[in-house]
């Protein structure tokens, strides 16, 4: 009688395991995915970026998720003054209906270019208004995806956010890349994705998000066959011990 129950309190846990594993395996996409154009409408430039020839489209070649990450390049060709060496992209909080970014916090994928790092010491991340707050991605991380985040205090109107582009001398290449971007309320609700992400995406991480689910469902199984046949085992021990 213990060994079912105890088979049956082990059945329970893995059911209840799997659900919270289904769960976390919802459909969860960022605010910004970068797997087409539509992104990069969002934001605004600003500084030095004629003077450095920045530029910044979708590839979809260097990606963390889904079909592509936003690749940001400069190609300068002249010695550019040291007051003008500033620039980059930015959000608005008013394109999401916000007064302002307070109590937000923007998460994002970057990685900072090796060719564009051995001239710089870092590719930063921003948030301007009363309070600056800077995340910087230094040159020791240059090729890897790096956790980017940032959480504006509540008391803090910011209207900005984006990102510091260092600007070199006789550069030509891609500076960073950029993929993953979530913005999230001060209430824990996440923006929704604007609409960059391509069909082909969403099919891929259903399969992937599939392919999860039905491993663990596998794992499950045999665990509880593991636990049924070793039970089966002591049941037929007791039997023979008792008779």
């Amino acid at each position: 009688m213990q060994i079912k129950k105890i088979i049956a309190a082990a059945a329970a846990s893995i059911a209840a395991l799997s659900a919270i594993a289904f769960t976390a395996f919802a459909d969860e996409y960022a605010t910004f995915c970068f797997d087409t154009d539509a992104s990069i409408s969002m934001f605004q430039s600003y500084g030095s970026t004629a003077e450095a020839g920045f530029s910044a489209s979708i590839d979809e070649q260097t990606k963390n998720d889904g079909s592509g990450s936003l690749m940001l390049s400069e190609n300068v060709t002249e010695p550019i003054a040291a007051e003008n060496r500033f620039g980059g992209l930015y959000l608005e909080a008013s394109s999401f209906e916000l007064d302002s970014f307070a109590g937000c916090t923007v998460t994002m994928k970057v990685m900072f270019d090796k060719e564009a790092a051995k001239l710089s010491n870092n590719f930063s991340v921003f948030t301007d208004g009363i309070v600056w707050m800077t995340y910087d991605v230094s040159n020791q991380q240059a090729g890897q995806w790096v956790d980017v985040a940032l959480t504006v205090p509540d008391n803090a109107q910011n209207t900005r956010i984006g990102f510091s582009i260092p600007v070199f001398e006789l550069y030509n290449g891609t500076v960073a890349y950029v993929d993953d971007l979530t913005i999230t309320k001060p209430d824990g609700t996440a923006v929704a994705n604007i609409g960059d992400q391509k069909e082909s995406s969403q099919i891929e991480v259903s399969i992937g998000q599939t392919s999860r689910i039905i491993l663990l469902i596998v794992v499950c199984v045999i665990i509880i066959a593991v636990i049924a046949g070793v039970g089966f085992i002591i049941s037929k021990f007791q039997n023979r011990f008792t008779e």
